[in-house]
């Protein structure tokens, strides 16, 4: 038993010394072998800058984006057809009936108060079918043009509906013109201004009936008859990048900003609308700077990995200025 107590005590004070050497020749932090720049500002968690030669960078397919404003525009594609809208229609004749009736009759007087009645329920019933008391009020100026969402005659003007998800309808408003294309005339396209929006979101489809009338003077539409339909939509002048730079975790969302030193820095970004392969910048970014647009999943990861490197070689300090894997106090059966 004697025997084995000084091979015991050599292996213990081998193992001593080896901790107490790969302390003193622990690796110098991250940032003073690959001499990257201080984070400042806004970080993206577990991303880090990096270094990356310019040749690796043609190697891999980096290039970039400019920060900037542009005047951007969005197309919103939706589903149309041609309308037979019965129920419209008879909507379309009540409001008629009622007004010409509060028109014959004399004023404060129980038919006039009847009538007024009438006249307001079917406005509301208008209303409901998105159809303004302003827009009805042409109707009345010009009745026959009611008849174009029942069988109209050929070469008459007619409906045209087409169901726009709710997601775009903040981008849309009556006055904006429709691009209407038929798979059955091909080449063939009209356009018509937006008459009127459905207040109320179908359940079924999340989506809410646009309204506008053209003039077939062909007599090529016919009720029922599917159509393309492009909604352009105006964004105005918007601080933007490719769509190509963003990256999104699903909780964080950014870019590698290409700094003048070579580095490219993660930085977290707010965007908003997207149109025309473009991403409108909330916050995050300024006008000027350039953004990585491609090879960014390289880039990424390569960014992960040097902030994984980053946090492990970063020392734990406790009260005596030690790191806590360090302390020997820990050791059971050792008194130091």
């Amino acid at each position: 038993m004697k025997s084995k107590i000084p091979a015991l005590l050599t292996i213990f004070l081998l193992l001593i010394g080896g901790f107490f050497l790969l302390k003193k020749t622990a690796p110098p932090p991250v940032h003073q072998v690959m001499g990257r720049l201080k984070e400042t500002g806004p970080v993206v968690p577990n991303r880090a800058p990096i270094s990356i030669l310019a040749r690796k960078k043609q190697l891999i397919g980096v290039t970039y984006g400019e920060v900037k404003i542009r005047s951007l525009a969005k197309k919103i594609n939706a589903p149309g057809r041609i309308a037979y809208d019965p129920k419209l229609y008879q909507a379309i004749e009540e409001y008629r009936q009622a007004f010409e009736a509060l028109k014959s009759v004399k004023r404060a007087t129980s038919e006039a108060a009847w009538a007024r009645s009438m006249e307001k329920a079917a406005a509301l019933k208008l209303n409901l079918l998105g159809i303004s008391t302003s827009q009805a009020s042409q109707w009345l100026i010009n009745p026959k043009s009611a008849q174009s969402l029942l069988l109209g005659k050929r070469g008459e003007a007619v409906w045209v509906y087409a169901d726009v998800y709710e997601y775009d309808l903040p981008l849309i408003h009556p006055g904006l013109s429709l691009e209407i294309r038929s798979q059955t005339l091909p080449g063939k396209t009209w356009n018509s201004p937006i008459i009127s929006i459905d207040p109320v979101i179908n359940p079924e489809t999340r989506t809410a009936r646009v309204r506008a009338r053209l003039d077939d003077v062909l007599g090529l539409l016919q009720p029922g008859t599917y159509v393309d339909v492009t909604i352009k939509s105006p964004l105005g002048n918007l601080l933007s990048i490719p769509d190509g730079a963003v990256l999104d975790t699903g909780e964080n969302q950014y870019a590698f900003v290409a700094e003048e030193n070579g580095t490219l820095t993660p930085a977290p970004i707010v965007i908003g609308k997207r149109a025309q392969g473009y991403v409108e910048i909330l916050s995050g970014l300024k006008a000027g700077q350039t953004v990585v647009t491609s090879a960014n999943f390289l880039i990424d990861a390569e960014s992960q990995f040097q902030s994984a490197i980053k946090s492990f070689a970063q020392p734990s300090n406790n009260s005596n200025g030690d790191s806590s894997s360090g302390s020997m106090g820990s050791m059971p059966g050792m008194k130091m």
